[in-house]
């Protein structure tokens, strides 16, 4: 069951909402819609997004931040947040370690260079659309951090772009959804890819999410272990990705990802990720910069 219930940000008076709204250039509060990200189909959906500190010295840190944005009613939706973050942080944890062992890299090498990162948590709200066909409740894109672990409700909407086509991917009452994002991409030296997808609204019925982005901390270089770098005929060093510093005075990846103008409208189908065109990610404020 999906910890959301009727006391959350998105049932919240619209003053109340207004008063958590993200801030230009952050990556937390309340937004109405990604309206920056796409030049049309703007997303049909409400999200409110906070940190997750992992080596926080405080084990009330997102209670602290709910009590400060949404006020005290809201401060048990905090304690809720709270424990689910806990749980997913160690879950990524785990994760790390089984990719690490499938690239044949020492077991805790992932572990270690996440166990003290700073994710992000998200929660959407996609309300019904009685004109769904025109629009998405986000546009196909892939995710710039490092791992995706989502939890749907049993409405479904997401899509996932496979062998030139877009599937859906049926929503388990029991089962989380992974994705790896673009900076995992990058530490897997691309043998893991990022995962093309989309998410569409319903017509009839309201659809929500939680989604926690795996992040490393901001002044980590990202860069593949030694053993995922090939070498040409000569000896010299091929990497396809990076290195990536994520500098905590910058809010952008230092590193120039191929993209397609398309795959940023959101309403068509991206080249991915073969396309000449460049695009830089805003890391924090979640928009890319064309």
């Amino acid at each position: 069951m999906l910890p959301i219930t009727k006391s959350t940000p998105f049932q919240a008076p619209s003053e109340q909402k207004l008063g958590a709204k993200r801030k230009p250039g952050a990556v937390t509060g309340y937004s109405g819609a990604h309206a920056d990200r796409y030049s049309s189909k703007l997303p049909w959906k409400e999200t409110f997004s906070f940190l997750h500190d992992h080596g926080g010295i405080s084990n009330s840190q997102i209670v602290d931040y709910f009590r400060s944005v949404l006020g005290e009613d809201l401060q048990h939706t905090g304690w809720v947040y709270q424990k689910y973050c806990e749980a997913m942080k160690e879950l990524s944890l785990v994760i790390m370690e089984l990719l690490a062992i499938s690239l044949g890299v020492d077991r805790l090498h992932y572990r270690r260079f996440f166990q003290d990162g700073h994710s992000i948590m998200r929660c959407n709200y996609y309300p019904p659309c009685n004109s769904a066909s025109l629009t998405l409740g986000t546009g196909p894109h892939t995710d710039p951090t490092s791992l995706t672990i989502l939890h749907q409700d049993q409405v479904g909407g997401l899509e996932v772009f496979v062998d030139n086509k877009w599937l859906a991917v049926r929503p388990r009452s029991e089962a989380l959804v992974i994705n790896i994002g673009d900076t995992f991409m990058a530490l897997s030296n691309g043998r893991y890819k990022s995962c093309l997808h989309r998410a569409l609204v319903n017509t009839y019925r309201e659809r929500r999410s939680l989604v926690y982005f795996v992040c490393p901390r901001e002044d980590k270089v990202v860069r593949p272990p030694d053993n995922l770098l090939c070498r040409n005929e000569q000896g010299s060093t091929l990497i396809s990705h990076g290195p990536i510093c994520l500098n905590s005075h910058r809010s952008t990846i230092g590193l120039m990802w191929p993209r397609s103008k398309a795959s940023l409208s959101g309403n068509a189908l991206p080249s991915h990720p073969t396309s000449s065109y460049l695009a830089a990610y805003d890391y924090w404020n979640c928009s890319w910069l064309m």
